[in-house]
Formats: structure tokens, sequence, C-alpha cells
């Protein structure tokens, strides 16, 4: 099974939106790279991609001139629109990043991508998701999104073993391992990018891991310009060499050329 079907089966499963929908607000990290790309967002029509149970919306919705979340989730879609049913301006609506249907080329003046949402599916449909958010952003639009950090000394690599004698415990950590086992035989490394089993969902899912580096160089390649990275605090890094073992993740953004 390919991570992207592996992992829609978490989101769109009842515990998948019940754990997004619990998250209800963007991080302070992401308001502060909203607020430092407002102008963006209110140039037009902003992208909200991978949108969960609608945890950006409000701050995102803020600060745009239209909003439109997409997720590939059809449960964590009817999500958005229940929870914002009486915001009948913000569009909602099932779709997969990796095509883009129906969103028009040079549509959009801004594309987000956030919580990782980007590393839920494999290395060939993660081009296809650079190549649809480049159709549909206009000349000199921007890009914004996260990713895991594989130069993070912490990544999670097994559930490892706490004793307890709680039975919620024991049946907790034992699926753990029980997912593990399923899951890491699916890894895969090379020298550019990991697929790497990691905590999220209790070890049941496979994502995409990549260096600040190899993530720049791979958007280049993809048609992207003005690599901007930020770390876990949402401090910008200098282009030169940086350590980043202490984050977990970093925020990208980066622009359609103007033509």
């Amino acid at each position: 099974m390919d991570a992207a079907t592996r992992n829609l089966q978490l989101y769109n499963s009842d515990q998948g939106v019940g754990t997004y929908a619990a998250a209800s607000e963007a991080t302070p990290v992401e308001r502060q790279l909203f607020q430092r790309f407002a102008t963006d967002f209110g140039a037009g029509l902003v992208l909200d991609l991978g949108v969960g149970a609608g945890r950006t919306t409000a701050a995102l919705a803020a600060l745009s001139g239209r909003y439109h979340g997409i997720d590939y989730a059809p449960a964590m879609v009817a999500a958005c629109q229940r929870r914002f049913a009486a915001q009948p301006e913000l569009m909602f609506s099932h779709g997969d990043a990796r095509r883009l249907d129906g969103i028009a080329d040079g549509a959009a003046a801004a594309v987000v991508f956030s919580f990782n949402g980007i590393d839920s599916v494999g290395p060939d449909d993660r081009l296809a998701v650079l190549a649809a958010v480049r159709r549909v952003l206009r000349p000199g639009g921007l890009f914004l999104f996260s990713a895991h950090n594989r130069a993070f000394q912490g990544i999670p690599r097994s559930p490892g073993w706490q004793w307890t004698l709680r039975p919620r415990g024991l049946a907790r950590q034992a699926l753990m391992w029980w997912n593990h086992l399923r899951v890491r035989r699916d890894e895969v490394e090379t020298p550019d990018y990991a697929m790497l089993n990691d905590i999220a969902h209790h070890f049941a899912s496979l994502f995409y891991y990549i260096d600040r580096d190899a993530q720049c160089r791979q958007l280049a390649a993809a048609g992207f310009s003005d690599c901007q990275v930020f770390n876990s605090r949402g401090e910008m890094l200098p282009a030169t060499a940086v350590d980043t073992g202490n984050d977990p993740h970093l925020h990208y953004a980066v622009r359609r050329p103007m033509d």
C-alpha cells in the first residue's frame, strides 16, 4: 500500500477526524508566518491544501480575499463544512493536491499546505503536488508549506517501551508495536529523502522526510524560485549551511516566477 492510500485511511476515519478537530487553531509560528506574508494572502484566492478539520481556516480567512479549503479525505471536508456552516463565504471541497482538478491555471494568489501535509504522499506524488501547485499559482504567487526535517536528531524511529500495569497503557503500546512491525517494511531511504514510519497515528503512518538543502533543490527543479526557509520557531534561516538538528520540521516559502 502506498503512503497516500495508507494515510488517507487514517485521515478519513472517525478517530482521525477527531484527532485533527481537537486542534482548533493555527500554531503561533503559523500565525507569525501568515502575518509575514499577509500581502500575498490579501491579493486574491488562497488555497488551503490538506485543510483537515479547519485548524488554519480562521487565521487564513481573516487575511484572504477569497478562501478555499481542500482535503483528499471526505470526512475532513464534512467536518469543515459543519464547523463553518455559519460562514457560507468560505469554500470547502474534496480534492487531490496531486491534481487540483477544478482550479484554473494561475487562479491562486497563494497556496498553503500546513502541518507537514505534503509529506503524506510518496516521492512521485510529491512531485505531482508541486507541479499542480505551480500550475494554479499566478506568476509571483506564494507557496507556503511545512515539511518533516530529515536532519532532526530526535526522529522517533520505534515505539520504545514504557513499563505499566494499566490495561489501557499496555494495549496502546501493543498497538504501536503492531503498527510499526507492519509499516516499517515499507520504509525507504535515499540520498535525497526518506519515507519513515514515525510516531504519528500510533506508528500506523508513513511520511516523507527531507532536509533543507534537498528541499530547496527539489523546489527549484519543480519551477519555483526564492526559497526561504524558517525553523520551527519561525526564524528565517540564512542561505548558508546551518545546523537544523533541533527542528522537527521546517517551513518553506517559494514563488512561481514571473513569466
